[in-house]
């Protein structure tokens, strides 16, 4: 499998993503760039010192000067950009076992690489020419925690506990919440590239069981589980519940929208009927997006939206130069907290909820045909009331819809369900099924 993927550059080291590997990349990013300074950092794995090392070269032998940040979450990374104004890459496999590692490349104005443009990432380099660059370490700790001090209020002190894995997010957490008046602790706050508590993937019940525990012994207001790298925050309400990525979105939403009527809000295409129509109810425009990161923020910055998210828990703030990153969005969910009379757990009521199915993953070997005849059919039934098809397909039905994706890196579909009902989740999943099993080779 080619670690060039639709989203960014990812896999198995040493035997996927290497020393060589790197180097070719690092060099086709100095060519489209075409940049004089590159900044260069990296999450905590083991194989990242080394991967770095081999990038830093790569990058001055083309007469790019590197400015190294060290081993930092990607709210510094993309705050480094926007500060100094340079493209960048870090080194980083974000949730990924351990034996990962890859590479997001940035435009200097936070901008991830698109699809066609990591693609173009993959193309042999040209051979080095001119002087050499030269590397220079930069901190900008200080200068991030003095941004974050000037955007947040904080009405009363919450207690908080957060989970940040062994990833790269533990010391510079706790450097920024040193700065506000919180009673708050880190669970495995101390990088670990071997992740020895749990895998770096909040997103999954089993590597948030020891946060949700520790929220409840020590009657917590909130809990808040970080990625590997940080991009990602999972909040966990005052009960021991997880509030998912879209219903997340909604209390984010109703904020902004409270300072900002008639605002749009960008949404992914998996989310529940339930924040389509809560934004709405909210003053706002609601506008649906592709599944993945990369997609989300250029449905945000197209749209001019004022926040966009994701289901699996990436959001995008505008305010914040609209890059999806874990501590801007924890700190504005305790804002919303703290300035509240009203503990999580009530405000994430206020929203319904309705019956789903979990996501659901099916080897397929003919995945294409799967969804182009299951489309096909219910683009005739009377029993689908609209169709969106930006990301396979979406069928909506009286009160619940079903989805139906191919996989873009394996020989699979994904599906998911919703309705208002049980039984009408039942009948709906049922319809669904039965066109899928009409078609599928497994």
């Amino acid at each position: 499998m080619s670690i060039f993927q639709p989203y960014d550059i990812r896999g198995k080291y040493p035997d996927e993503i290497n020393e060589n590997t790197v180097k070719d990349i690092a060099q086709r990013f100095v060519e489209m760039t075409k940049s004089k300074s590159i900044i260069v950092a990296r999450d905590n794995r083991i194989s990242g010192p080394s991967l770095t090392k081999s990038v830093t070269q790569a990058l001055t032998s083309f007469g790019s000067n590197v400015i190294d940040i060290g081993m930092v979450p990607i709210s510094l990374f993309y705050f480094s950009m926007r500060k100094l104004k340079a493209p960048g890459i870090m080194l980083t496999a974000s949730h990924n076992p351990p034996d990962y590692n890859g590479i997001k490349p940035c435009w200097a104005d936070t901008m991830t690489f698109s699809q066609s443009e990591i693609q173009e990432l993959s193309k042999k380099p040209s051979a080095p020419t001119g002087k050499k660059g030269t590397v220079s370490k930069v901190d900008v700790l200080q200068d991030y925690i003095s941004y974050l001090k000037g955007m947040f209020s904080f009405g009363r002190q919450l207690k908080i506990i957060f989970d940040t894995g062994n990833g790269a997010v533990g010391p510079t957490l706790n450097a920024v919440m040193k700065n506000f008046d919180h009673d708050y602790e880190i669970l495995f706050e101390e990088p670990d590239g071997n992740y020895p508590n749990h895998m770096p993937d909040p997103t999954r019940p089993e590597n948030i069981k020891k946060l949700r525990q520790a929220v409840l012994d020590k009657e917590a207001d909130m809990g808040i589980g970080f990625d590997g790298d940080g991009d990602r925050s999972v909040f966990i309400d005052d009960k021991g519940s997880t509030i998912l990525g879209d219903r997340a979105l909604i209390i984010f939403a109703k904020q902004a929208l409270e300072k900002n009527p008639g605002e749009k809000i960008i949404y992914d295409i998996r989310s529940s009927m339930v924040l389509e129509e809560e934004i709405k109810k909210a003053g706002g425009i609601p506008i649906v997006s592709k599944a993945g990161r990369i997609f989300l923020r250029e449905k945000l910055n197209k749209e001019n939206g004022i926040l966009a998210g994701e289901t699996t828990s990436h959001f995008f703030f505008r305010e914040n130069g609209g890059y999806d990153e874990g501590i801007f969005a924890a700190l504005r969910m305790m804002e919303i907290i703290s300035n509240s009379n009203n503990k999580l757990s009530k405000i994430d009521a206020e929203a319904p909820r309705y019956f789903s199915s979990p996501d659901m993953r099916l080897r397929c070997k003919n995945k294409d045909e799967v969804v182009e005849k299951v489309t096909k059919h219910f683009r005739t039934s009377p029993l689908a009331k609209k169709m969106i098809t930006i990301d396979g397909a979406k069928i909506i039905f009286d009160d619940g819809w079903a989805m139906i994706r191919r996989s873009n890196t394996e020989e699979m579909i994904n599906l998911r369900f919703e309705a208002k009902t049980e039984d009408k989740l039942n009948e709906i999943q049922s319809m669904v099924m039965e066109q899928v099993n009409k078609t599928m080779t497994k």
